[in-house]
């Protein structure tokens, strides 16, 4: 588990787990809370909690959220609404009540589709994982492995047998707020906005010092990465850098390609890259892919453009007519 995940992941003490949303609240299982109105945080202390609307009458409702003002650390990733995917592999951390430390135990488990409401979904745990999903697992975040991002809450469980999660299309129903926090959290961070600012003004080197920061809790956005390959080329063509420099922004592009393989921006800065250094360059090379380059918005077409200014290319001139 990274820094940035242990300080969204919150500890419900005594009862279960739970995980930071926003600044000011976070989310855990109405059941873990039980009929009090406050739980203690570790950190934070004692908290004000409110169940969602139709607990426990509707016990597909057993959603609590946590008042955690005043947590300092990062906030959860979550995934769009639409996820997860059957099949996807999820990883869990539980705090198990019959645990002699505090470490919590990993387990792992497969989305295998929803329960007859329609509004769970079960996991059931792969083998070779031995830590049971059992009750301290509850209101934990559920991590789709691939994507590094939160798409649902841990629920109930038949240790040994299948886990169930809330995922986020009934969190949101339930907590209609959420739905501002799903997709790339990227956007709404504060030093993302900054390093935009500094971007739009050519402040190359300060802009690559403030993004340096966003990518600690932000490795799981391919963005993350595309804007770090535009920011190293510092407003220039490609072709004036080394060949060491050009193969560092290769490497970072390929980072934002592994997390968002049909990204459209990502692929065209790389094939820009590829075709002012390497086939103007008259290199031995990879060469550019320009099948996605009429799915670049305008907004990526333009900054593309704007910072990378190889007009020469083909690509550049393909981005162009936008």
């Amino acid at each position: 588990m990274t820094p940035a995940e242990e300080s969204w992941r919150l500890t419900i003490v005594g009862a279960g787990s739970g995980f930071a949303v926003t600044a000011t609240r976070g989310l855990t299982c109405a059941h873990v809370i039980g009929e009090s109105r406050t739980c203690e945080v570790r950190s934070l202390g004692e908290r004000p909690v409110r169940p969602t609307g139709g607990w426990p009458a509707d016990d597909r409702a057993d959603i609590a959220v946590v008042d955690i003002t005043g947590h300092s650390g990062e906030l959860a990733p979550m995934a769009p609404r639409s996820a997860p995917r059957t099949g996807s592999t999820v990883r869990l951390l539980g705090l198990p009540r019959n645990a002699r430390d505090d470490f919590g135990r990993w387990a792992k488990a497969r989305v295998s589709g929803t329960d007859p409401s329609g509004r769970w979904l079960q996991m059931d745990p792969l083998d070779g994982w031995t830590s049971q999903i059992d009750k301290g697992f509850s209101g934990g975040a559920v991590v789709e492995e691939e994507t590094g991002c939160v798409i649902g809450m841990v629920v109930a469980s038949v240790p040994g047998t299948a886990a169930w999660m809330i995922p986020l299309a009934t969190l949101v129903d339930h907590e209609p707020w959420l739905a501002g926090t799903f997709g790339d959290p990227l956007r709404t961070d504060p030093d993302f906005v900054r390093f935009l600012g500094q971007l739009a003004l050519g402040r190359y080197p300060e802009a690559l010092d403030t993004l340096r920061v966003v990518e600690g809790r932000q490795r799981q956005s391919s963005d993350t990465y595309y804007y770090w390959a535009l920011t190293m080329l510092g407003g220039r063509r490609p072709a004036m850098h080394s060949a060491m420099a050009v193969e560092a922004v290769e490497r970072v592009l390929n980072a934002a390609l592994r997390r968002a393989p049909g990204s459209p921006h990502a692929g065209a800065l790389l094939a820009l890259v590829y075709e002012d250094y390497y086939v103007r360059g008259h290199m031995p090379g990879p060469r550019p892919d320009l099948s996605g380059i009429g799915q670049v918005s305008t907004t990526h077409a333009e900054e593309i453009r704007r910072h990378v200014p190889a007009r020469e290319c083909r690509v550049w001139q393909l981005l162009n007519r936008y």
